[in-house]
């Protein structure tokens, strides 16, 4: 995917399914697991990429809690994110 110009892939909860996984979320920091999963667990949660010449767009990746497992408040999660961040990004996704 990524050679036909995907700049970055998001998951989700099922993305610990399948153990094959995690040394993908470790060495590919284009593939962006939930940010709110708690500190330990393999991969990142946001990324800025930049289009060069235009702006910077901030992907970050975030898991409700609505009926799923416990985990890190995502609101809690998004402040830390956007406080990492050098400069506010052009576009926020």
């Amino acid at each position: 995917m990524f050679a036909l110009g995907v700049n970055i892939i998001t998951t989700g909860n099922h993305i610990w399914d399948n153990w094959y996984s995690r040394p993908l979320l470790t060495k590919n920091d284009s593939v962006l697991r939930p940010m709110n999963y708690p500190p330990g667990n393999p991969g990142r949660g946001f990324k800025v990429i930049n289009i060069p010449g235009k702006f910077n767009i901030a992907v970050l990746q975030l898991q409700g809690r609505t009926y799923m497992q416990a985990i890190d408040c995502p609101f809690r999660a998004a402040d830390t994110a956007l406080k990492a961040f050098p400069k506010r990004p052009g576009i926020l996704l």
